[in-house]
């Protein structure tokens, strides 16, 4: 059986009154077997083998103090510098006891490059100028300024060299580099295949919702979904000290008018999307039992680091919240199940 995961997303499938209203009523369902999907292949590239090792090696480097050379590129230096607008210092312009890395591009252009062949001990003035524009602080944007920068000291990035001793200090399971080339390519596979399987999942979504006909909502639904993401997004403007349109501005570049709108696009989708999977249930007799619903509770409880599956269903909302979810996956696992898979 394939994994399922109960959704965590910000706001699972909205709550959909059944009552005593059928599905039909609701949603026409189009085909849901036989669905034309798009899936990426697992396999890790050896290229990608190696990008992951040199990260790991980068992670790893440490740092040795250089005296008997001037500042290279790539070297952290360690610096005081003061900077002068028309022969005024000015503020934000100076530090003292600064490390820089030559090369990462923090500074404006010209201050990193500039340092390069300067020795321990030695004052440069810089004459630079600031770009146009400068968001960091748009009042400097576009002036001439000098920079009189003293080098305290440099330090070289030390990478480790990759073979069998240093494998072997990441764990006693591996002796040499292939047991940690093999034991790094089988987990980036997995984690490889979990994100195709999630794509697959979305895109099955999306063709659903595309293939089938919601011939109504229920009454109260999509204003429900739309107050429950306002509300949410409210909450969270006011707690990093913002008004909800400010949030909306600064984060998503998109006025309260134009929110609404798509949020009512999303409640759309996402309470069709419920009620396709449920009329799929109904007609395909897909349910969680007692004993499943049990199994999958002390499964994703433990999985996802709950102390108890009481703690693990409250946090999802409670029993229904969480059977709802269950019976999610479910369908969905069975429309995957029933898909043909193509080669993205």
């Amino acid at each position: 059986m394939k994994k399922r995961a109960i959704c965590a997303a910000l706001l699972c499938l909205a709550i959909v009154a059944g009552g005593c209203a059928k599905k039909d009523e609701y949603v026409k369902l189009g085909d849901y077997k036989g669905l034309e999907v798009k899936v990426a292949s697992y396999e890790v590239t050896d290229a990608e083998l190696d990008t992951q090792i040199q990260r790991l090696l980068q992670d790893k480097a440490t740092t040795e103090e250089v005296t008997d050379r001037p500042v290279q590129d790539g070297d952290i230096v360690n610096i005081d510098y003061e900077g002068l607008l028309d022969g005024e210092a000015f503020e934000g312009g100076s530090a003292e006891g600064q490390d820089l890395t030559i090369g990462s591009n923090s500074f404006i252009e010209g201050f990193e490059t500039g340092l390069i062949g300067a020795n321990i001990g030695e004052t440069k003035a810089l004459n630079l100028t600031f770009p146009d524009p400068y968001k960091n602080n748009p009042d400097m944007a576009g002036k001439a300024v000098v920079f009189n920068v003293k080098v305290n000291g440099i330090k070289k990035s030390v990478t480790p060299e990759f073979n069998d001793a240093f494998v072997q200090t990441l764990g006693d399971q591996y002796k040499t580099v292939d047991d940690y080339k093999n034991a790094l390519r089988t987990s980036l596979e997995e984690q490889k295949k979990q994100s195709v399987e999630s794509d697959k999942i979305t895109s099955l979504r999306q063709t659903l919702f595309e293939k089938c006909e919601i011939l109504k909502y229920p009454d109260g639904a999509l204003d429900d979904y739309i107050k429950e993401m306002t509300d949410y997004y409210t909450n969270y403007a006011a707690s990093v000290e913002l008004s909800l349109a400010d949030f909306l501005q600064q984060n998503m570049g998109m006025t309260e008018a134009e929110f609404q709108e798509e949020a009512k696009k999303t409640a759309e989708q996402n309470v069709g999307l419920e009620l396709i999977i449920n009329a799929i249930a109904e007609k395909e007799k897909i349910t969680i039992g007692d004993d499943e619903y049990k199994e999958l509770c002390a499964k994703y409880s433990e999985q996802f680091g709950f102390e108890s599956e009481e703690k693990f269903i409250e946090y999802y909302g409670g029993e229904e919240e969480v059977r709802k979810n269950m019976l999610s996956d479910k369908v969905m696992e069975f429309v995957s199940d029933n898909a043909v898979e193509v080669a993205a």
